[in-house]
């Protein structure tokens, strides 16, 4: 694990290639080496939810489309880490 590191994935209606995406990182052992993971949903629903729960993620959101933009800067302000891998 790397002290401080947080991972962070925005996220928008795309269940099936985010899942295919958390797949790929739990198999290269991406989330063992953070101490924080989320996955921020533009319009979070519960399925949202149980797919970031699936994988070890924590469900973070808005009920609205942020869009990119004030949805990238919407995840960062979440994350409490010193460093941060933010994707999409």
């Amino acid at each position: 694990m790397i002290s401080g590191l947080g991972v962070g994935i925005l996220s928008w209606r795309a269940h099936e290639t985010l899942r295919r995406t958390l797949e790929s990182y739990r198999a290269r052992g991406l989330a063992d080496l953070t101490e924080e993971r989320a996955v921020f949903f533009n319009e979070i629903s519960d399925a949202d939810r149980a797919l970031a729960a699936e994988f070890g993620f924590e469900a973070r959101g808005d009920r609205r489309n942020l869009g990119l933009l004030e949805g990238t800067g919407a995840l960062a302000e979440s994350l409490r880490s010193d460093c941060l891998l933010l994707l999409q």
